[in-house]
């Protein structure tokens, strides 16, 4: 890919179409650029707010670059080399990671921005008895942002790993003494450290290898030489998953521990989650026995089976409810009282998926307006 001569880049605005004249291979590949960097970001000066449409806007970005410079065309042009050479450094290994670094520096400073000295994204250990692995990696992921730690010692990673608590590993399989699929083996067993995610390195590359680096537990396998690009890729895809598996554990736990009754229905009318505190207020021993034995809500819960079609049809009209009153049954055969307040659940393309919400008993509150009613 080619700079593009300076003749393409004047006049800078058209002064017909005010259109900015950055080459469309600049101006997309920078606005990329600043995309994926973009909450690292801050300004130069402290009072120049930075809009995020420059990362979606060419005529944003071209209008950034001209409140910082004077002469727009000379710096047109030097964002061309640097493109280029950017492109070329991503393709030249690891090695050149501090060079990349430094043209991206200068790409933001460019536009008056620079990057913050950000809380490390994640802690990551590298356990690997091979020095340039251990250095290249350790130099590569600080630069990325990562808090790094490296050991060269199966031994010593166990207990390691237990008081540090990393949120991925780095493991090379062939070291003296305890092997890495030993290591990988030992940390799965341990309550403590057994959701840690583990990427194999290795050097060898044949299968039965590999199958045994996934039997033990890891979760990815990469072979030496490597590309740092696709490590990073790699290790910044199970960091995604790890982080979502944690929050997923979060909310399950925040959902069953939570003192509210709280429900998730299928659009048929069974029960997909259901909390202790619904379960008690229902008359359940557990969760798993409410859900098992409602099959059918409208008939088996409500004590006029139709309300549940007016919850629904409430729910679709008007959205979100907090009001939506109730008579229902009770394991024993109680009748009570409830106040459900519920939202429909929506996949990303907006089809309707269920629905969840919070349950409260007000039949105490009820029985005082029906003794209320009788007396006026």
């Amino acid at each position: 890919m080619c700079p593009i001569p300076a003749s393409q880049h004047v006049p800078c605005r058209s002064p017909n179409t005010q259109i900015p004249c950055l080459s469309p291979v600049t101006d997309y590949y920078i606005r990329k650029l600043l995309q994926k960097n973009f909450p690292q970001l801050i300004a130069i000066k402290a009072r120049q707010k930075i809009s995020p449409d420059i990362c979606r806007s060419a005529i944003a970005l071209f209008a950034r670059l001209e409140t910082i410079h004077s002469d727009v065309t000379s710096i047109a042009q030097l964002l061309d080399a640097l493109v280029l050479q950017h492109q070329t450094l991503r393709t030249q290994g690891g090695k050149y990671q501090s060079d990349l670094r430094k043209v991206e520096e200068q790409i933001f400073k460019s536009f008056g921005l620079k990057r913050t000295q950000a809380v490390a994204q994640a802690k990551i250990l590298i356990i690997d008895d091979t020095p340039e692995t251990l250095r290249l990696l350790t130099t590569t992921l600080t630069e990325q942002g990562y808090a790094v730690e490296h050991l060269s010692s199966g031994t010593a990673a166990l207990n390691h790993v237990r008081d540090r608590q990393p949120d991925l590993i780095l493991l090379d399989v062939m070291m003296p003494g305890m092997d890495g699929y030993e290591v990988c083996e030992r940390l799965k067993l341990d309550p403590q450290t057994h959701q840690i995610p583990i990427l194999f390195l290795s050097a060898v590359n044949d299968a039965p290898n590999k199958v045994k680096a996934f039997d033990v537990g890891g979760v990815d396998y990469i072979t030496k030489p490597f590309q740092l690009e696709e490590v990073l890729a790699r290790i910044e895809y199970q960091l995604k998953l790890y982080r979502r598996t944690q929050q997923l554990e979060t909310e399950q736990s925040s959902f069953e521990n939570a003192v509210e009754a709280m429900f998730q229905t299928t659009l048929g009318g069974r029960f997909l989650r259901a909390n202790r505190a619904l379960a008690t207020l229902l008359g359940y021993d557990s969760p798993q026995e409410l859900i098992e034995s409602i099959q059918d809500i409208a008939r088996q819960l409500y004590t006029i089976p139709h309300r549940r079609s007016q919850f629904v049809l409430y729910l679709e009209q008007y959205g979100p409810t907090e009001e939506f009153e109730a008579e229902v049954l009770r394991k024993n055969g109680d009748r009570i009282w409830i106040r459900e307040t519920a939202r429909a659940i929506r996949d990303a393309e907006g089809n309707l998926q269920g629905y969840e919400g919070t349950v409260e008993e007000i039949t105490a509150q009820k029985r005082l307006e029906n003794s209320l009613d009788r007396l006026s």
